[in-house]
């Protein structure tokens, strides 16, 4: 099997503050869920110790200097996945407030608004099957 090439699309409060998120994905800090998320950093490293021949990681953090190539990234993944939304200048911060993360796979979206844990990953990229969204309160 070639190595898959798994695109994650975040935004910085993504990468640094899922460590105090429930598991519910929930922005209220609440216990609806009480198993604890990985982080992003967290998953990869896992991620990669475990199944290193699996598929290669490609992060996509937004910052003002790389908003264009971001936005023209997430719109390739989310026409190849069949979605008609197209992102752009004016719609990015809330459609991000919504998806992120976004994970995809080989440019076929697996997960959004999720933080799955290292097993949940390797099955949806191994069955090409998407991660259910997890409920929440709010």
């Amino acid at each position: 099997m070639d190595k898959k090439i798994i695109e994650i699309f975040m935004v910085k409060e993504t990468a640094d503050n899922q460590s105090s998120l429930r598991g519910g994905g929930c922005n209220c800090k609440c216990d609806c869920n009480a198993s604890q998320s990985l982080t992003i950093c967290k998953l990869v490293e896992r991620f990669s110790k475990k199944y290193d021949s699996v598929g290669d990681f490609k992060i996509y953090e937004l910052t003002s200097i790389n908003k264009k190539e971001y936005i023209s990234r997430l719109n390739k993944v989310l026409l190849d996945s069949g979605e008609r939304l197209v992102v752009g200048e004016s719609n990015l911060d809330f459609v991000l407030s919504k998806t992120a993360p976004l994970i995809a796979v080989d440019g076929k979206i697996i997960s959004v608004k999720n933080y799955p844990d290292v097993e949940q990953l390797y099955n949806a990229i191994i069955t090409g099957k998407k991660i259910p969204m997890k409920s929440s309160c709010c």
